[in-house]
Formats: structure tokens, sequence, C-alpha cells
């Protein structure tokens, strides 16, 4: 037998032999195949729970802090204040009419309340067809400083800047007159009219 018959014979002894191990390893290898694939679909939807879980138990309470602390806004702090609110505290109206080019320009006609808390805080009430109708307006406070106020309403919607007014409460109307302000939608709010106290 010449070296080239021994040798294709032992190469076809070699190739025979590893190809009935693989045969006989196959079940095998597709068993640990279908494990790891249940391994990896149980992590993905352990993971996908998680993540629910987290937003269903803690989204409300996020969503709740960031409307509350507003970050980004910046307090309307003057440099001498005061914390006794006192003095302008209460519930105030104003009808703003399309007469005015910023109040049509963004459908901010109708009946506004504001309330000016004792303790700095400002809310808001904005009427029907307002274009950001059902969102509360971003800054919520005010801070006085003997006859200015200072406000951080509407930062971030409309405006960038603190605005700051000379304040007068005369018998039943608030009248806010601005000192320094380059927000026209705050401005057309807050000094168009005189707010007249309610209750």
């Amino acid at each position: 037998m010449s070296i080239d018959n021994r040798l294709r014979q032992g190469f076809e002894r070699s190739a025979s032999s590893a190809t009935a191990d693989l045969v006989d390893d196959l079940p095998n290898a597709l068993a640990r195949g279908r494990r790891r694939k249940r391994v990896l679909v149980a992590l993905r939807a352990t993971v996908v729970l998680t993540v629910v879980a987290i937003v269903v138990v803690a989204g409300p309470r996020l969503v709740s802090s960031l409307r509350t602390e507003q970050p980004g806004v910046p307090n309307p702090t003057p440099s001498i204040g005061t914390s006794d609110f006192s003095a302008i505290a209460g519930t105030y109206a104003v009808e703003l009419t399309n007469a005015d080019a910023t109040v049509a320009a963004n459908r901010m006609a109708g009946v506004w309340t504001i309330q000016l808390g004792p303790d700095g805080a400002m809310q808001l009430s904005i009427p029907g067809g307002f274009s950001r109708e059902g969102q509360t307006p971003a800054g919520n406070a005010f801070t006085l400083a003997a006859s200015q106020l200072r406000t951080n309403l509407f930062y971030n919607d409309f405006c960038h800047s603190i605005g700051v007014y000379r304040w007068q409460l005369r018998g039943t109307r608030l009248t806010l007159t601005p000192l320094s302000e380059d927000c026209a939608v705050r401005q057309a709010v807050l000094a168009s009219k005189p707010w007249e106290v309610q209750g």
C-alpha cells in the first residue's frame, strides 16, 4: 500500500470519527442553545418588568416633583425683601380683550384670576382658549421689596427673565406697573389693566 493510500485512509478514519462525535453531540448542543435562549428571554422579561414597576411606583412622584420644583426657573428673590406678603395677599381677577395685540396674538382674551398667597406663592387661573390652556404656567412665585413686586411667572414658557413691577393697592384695585420687564406676555397679563379684588 502506497503512502498516499495510507494517508488517505488515515484522513478518512479521522474525518469519520470527528463526524460521528459531532452527530453524537448534536442533541446536547441543541439543548444547550435552547437553555441559553430561555435564559435570555427570562432576563429580558425581568428587565422590562423592573422598568415598568419603577415607572408605576416612582413616576407620579417624579412628575409631581418636577412640577413643584421646576428646575431651571429662578426664584424672584430681591436683594432686600420681606417675608410678610399680607399687604398684597388675596385673590384678584382681570378680563383681557383682543384690543391688546399681545393678548390677541396669544389667544389670551378672557378672565384671568390670580391668587397671591401670604407665603409668596402665586396661583394663576387661565381662561379657556389660551394657547397654554390646561398647563400650569412655569414660575409661580413673587417677592416684595417695599413697593416693588418681582415674579418668575411664565419663566421658560414665554419669558427668560424676572419681571419687576411697582404694585399699588387702592381700595379693591391692584395696579401693577412694569419697571423692568422684557416679556410681553407676562406684561400683558399683569399690567394691561388693574386687577379687582375678589371676595
